[in-house]
């Protein structure tokens, strides 16, 4: 079963988000400031956890892809654009399986950027909250928008 929720964050707090007459946000479901922002373009989620749970554990995901994106820069450019990863989470919030998606971002080392962010979901840097089972989190992060 899949749930859809949009959650807009500014300064550490979440409030909801109004969708447009399509059923579709405008803004993103979270987002983190700071040099380059990012944010959660769009979730999906499958298994045991709410969707408001995945949203908390994509929530402390984003300073690591803040912090990914950081470490990617080359000749003074960060990377920018979105890239899509699914992640296998246990029922205590662990993560057992990083799966890379589509990449779209560019500038300074891309590429560095998914591996170094997947590093630390494999490194147990960060979790989601515990749920009554198994769960797969599909995620597409925006980086520097």
């Amino acid at each position: 079963m899949c749930v859809a929720l949009a959650v807009s964050a500014c300064n550490g707090s979440a409030t909801p988000s109004v969708p447009s007459a399509e059923g579709q946000s405008a803004e993103p479901m979270i987002e983190l400031t700071g040099d380059p922002p990012v944010s959660v373009r769009s979730l999906k989620v499958t298994g045991a956890m709410s969707h408001a749970d995945a949203l908390v554990g994509l929530k402390e995901a984003l300073s690591h892809v803040q912090q990914a994106a950081k470490q990617s820069e080359a000749a003074g450019h960060t990377p920018g654009g979105s890239f899509e990863a699914s992640f296998v989470i246990e029922p205590n919030g662990m993560i057992r399986m990083v799966m890379e998606g589509e990449s779209r971002l560019a500038g300074g080392k891309p590429a560095q950027v998914v591996e170094i962010f997947s590093g630390s979901a494999m490194g147990n840097e960060w979790r989601f909250p515990a749920s009554d089972g198994q769960s797969i989190v599909e995620v597409e992060f925006v980086v520097g928008q």
